[in-house]
């Protein structure tokens, strides 16, 4: 026999109160993407400016064997702002077009070159290795420039490989297209950087690769721009949730 203050048997009696409804939180994870989002933003507005001096020297032709002159005549100022935490820009030491891996300045006594703590360069392999992992938002610069009035056309490529992930496989591409004929410059340059998620040991190499178009002189026609060409990278953070770097499934 039910009970005279069960609800259910007096349908004018008041229901216990509803329990409170569950809010949702987001996700760790997606507010940390949230601030990697802003901190690539302001990481890609903070090397543009890094680079730029380098690119605004370069901008009269000179003989690619007076690079590492040039670079030593003008020491690094102690009075200069620093960056800080890790941090490296390397400059590329090549200046004729040649398909094959770039070899990089890192003396940080040179102008313009910069390698903190926790990063190393091996000259003989042409790697730059990260000793410490974290998020470091990696960057490349190309700057050609025009030494004889061959008209020419193509493409000048850089290629950032990772050591060892995937074989070798592409982590960041920039590809700049050499002027037409219609187009009075003698320069082209371009920039390209990204977030990536680095491993302790991990080596970076870059690759360059041409391709043009216009008989067998072709690549005396342009060269690397001096002291412009950059490989760069900075650490944003240490500790990021897994999730936001694994593939996405198919």
């Amino acid at each position: 026999m039910s009970s005279l203050s069960d609800p259910a048997a007096d349908p004018e009696a008041q229901w216990p109160p509803a329990p409170p409804a569950r809010t949702c939180l987001p996700l760790p994870w997606a507010l940390v993407a949230a601030l990697l989002i802003l901190a690539a933003t302001c990481a890609a507005w903070v090397a543009r400016t890094w680079v730029m001096p380098a690119a605004c020297a370069s901008s009269g032709p000179s003989p690619g064997t007076a690079t590492s002159r040039a670079l030593s005549d003008k020491p690094a100022d102690p009075r200069d702002p620093q960056p800080q935490g890790i941090f490296a820009k390397l400059l590329a030491q090549n200046v004729l077009l040649r398909n094959g891996t770039l070899s990089w300045y890192s003396q940080p006594w040179l102008k313009g070159v910069y390698l903190s703590p926790g990063l190393s360069y091996d000259e003989y392999k042409q790697e730059l290795a990260v000793t410490e992992a974290g998020v470091y938002y990696v960057f490349l610069q190309l700057e050609l420039q025009r030494k004889a009035s061959l008209q020419v056309r193509g493409q000048v490529s850089l290629a950032l490989l990772l050591q060892p992930r995937g074989a070798g496989a592409t982590a960041l591409a920039l590809t700049v297209d050499l002027p037409c004929s219609s187009e009075p410059r003698d320069s082209a340059g371009g920039f390209r950087g990204d977030l990536l998620h680095l491993g302790a040991g991990q080596r970076l190499i870059v690759r360059l690769s041409v391709h043009l178009h216009a008989g067998a002189n072709a690549h005396n026609a342009w060269q690397l721009a001096q002291g412009a060409t950059v490989l760069g990278l900075f650490r944003v953070t240490t500790k990021v949730p897994n999730e936001l770097f694994q593939p996405l499934p198919k």
